[in-house]
Formats: C-alpha cells, sequence, structure tokens
C-alpha cells in the first residue's frame, strides 16, 4: 500500500537540503542510536495522536544516504518494528525536499508498506489502517518540518548577532 504526506517548510530548499544532509540525528524525531550485539542500530518512535494522546511503536530505523539533484533532495527511509514485529507493517520509503515558493521548500514522505496479516491485513487496511499509516507518516513530516525550522531559525538568529 502506498501512503504520503507533505509540508512546508518556511526556509529556502538550499538551506533545508544542508540541514538534511547532516546527520540524521538533528532532524529525524526521537532517533536513538544503540551499540550492541556487534551491530549499530537505530531506533524511533513513530506514530500518530488520537484524541491528543500519542500511540506510538518503536521500530528499527535505516536512514539511506541523501542524493542530491539541482534543488531536491531525495533520502531513502525504511523501517521494521521491533518487538513484536509481525503486527505492525514495515515501511519502505523516501523523504523528498524541493523547492515550493520563493524562500519556501516542500517536505515530502511516501513510501510502501505491506499491511500484516495477508488478506484480513489487506481488509484492516481498507478499514482503518491506511488512515493510520498516512497519520504516521504526517505527523512525521510535521516533526522533521519543525525541526529543521528550528535549526534554520538558530542559524539565522546566530548569524544576525554576529
Amino acid at each position: 500500500m502506498y501512503a504520503t504526506a507533505s509540508v512546508v517548510i518556511e526556509h529556502p530548499v538550499r538551506e533545508c537540503a544542508e540541514a538534511l544532509t547532516a546527520s540524521p540525528a538533528r532532524w529525524f524525531p526521537r532517533l536513538v542510536s544503540r551499540i550492541g550485539n556487534g551491530s549499530d542500530k537505530q531506533l524511533a518512535a513513530v506514530g500518530f495522536h488520537i484524541a491528543g494522546m500519542p500511540v506510538r511503536k518503536r521500530v528499527d530505523v535505516a536512514i539511506g544516504d541523501p542524493s542530491v539533484t539541482g534543488d531536491w533532495v531525495t533520502i531513502p527511509i525504511y523501517w521494521k518494528p521491533t518487538f513484536p514485529a509481525g503486527l505492525f507493517p514495515v515501511f519502505d520509503g523516501r523523504l523528498t525536499l524541493v523547492p515550493h515558493a520563493p524562500g519556501h521548500s516542500r517536505l515530502t514522505i511516501s513510501g510502501l508498506y505491506e499491511p500484516p496479516f495477508d488478506s484480513l491485513g489487506r481488509t484492516l487496511d481498507e478499514a482503518m489502517m491506511h488512515s493510520a499509516a498516512e497519520a504516521t507518516l504526517k505527523e512525521l513530516a510535521e516533526s522533521i518540518g519543525a525541526g529543521l525550522n528550528g535549526v534554520l531559525a538558530g542559524r539565522t538568529a546566530a548569524q544576525a548577532s554576529s
């Protein structure tokens, strides 16, 4: 199944691209690196809100290397749920940053997920899981956008005081 969400960031694409090509720990929300058992893992909690309450699932995250083409930036993002893995979908997608309007950028997260439980999962996806998937991507896009706005506003303030 395909899901997508976009936000507009109130900074030029070149500034946003510079921030995105830095360490994902600076812009991916709730990302924690864990070292152990001979491997490095990046863990995060992804999800959405229902009636103001967060609904989150811990996932193993893989964030690929940014690909920059002109003013466009594309970053592969993949996650799979931690325990119990079989109850939640795996996400394979990308973050894309493009120019939007003068001084603004559009950040989009899109990708594919496979609902668990085969045909039952596809039926549940039609009933409610697709909405949860899109809400998860929307919250993630908003969180990344807010983080970039904060990082870039801090840079602008620091440059103004220099």
